[in-house]
């Protein structure tokens, strides 16, 4: 019985220190830039300023503010510029070949892009484009087919 009691005992003493609460200190992931009002906020390892709503970014300097874009934006914006430039060529009916070309300007981006498309038989056409953004090197392309009856 003295066993069970000591048992018991130590049982309860351990559970003791179990439950007490935890003094780690906290963590900052994201550290909050006030310089540049609220939703500004320290990209990591550096000191640079990010505004999560428009993507700007700004850094203190010797000479000043220096204000740019975040990476994102401007790959977006290039982006949606080519998707843009990208056009659909249209096989009309009688003709086997077709070929078209677009431009496209968009937030200071531009691109330029062109697609064919062929008809490989009465029911089915075969389609394919390419854009790209002279400015960034960013390329974007699609192909696809359709099937009609």
């Amino acid at each position: 019985m003295k066993i069970l009691s000591a048992m018991a005992g130590a049982l309860l003493v351990l559970s003791g220190f179990s439950s007490a609460p935890a003094s780690a200190e906290p963590v900052e992931y994201v550290r909050t830039c006030d310089a540049f009002g609220t939703g500004w906020y320290y990209v990591p390892g550096t000191e640079t300023c990010l505004n999560a709503s428009s993507h700007e970014t700004r850094t203190m300097t010797d000479d000043g503010v220096v204000v740019g874009e975040s990476e994102l934006r401007s790959r977006f914006e290039s982006a949606f510029a080519i998707n843009l430039a990208i056009p659909t060529a249209y096989v009309e009916q009688n003709h086997n070949f077709a070929f078209a070309m677009n431009l496209s300007l968009i937030e200071g981006n531009s691109a330029i892009g062109a697609s064919g498309a062929m008809r490989l038989n009465e029911h089915t056409t075969f389609n394919g484009g390419i854009g790209a953004d002279p400015a960034t090197g960013m390329v974007g392309g699609r192909a696809g087919f359709n099937v009609s009856w």
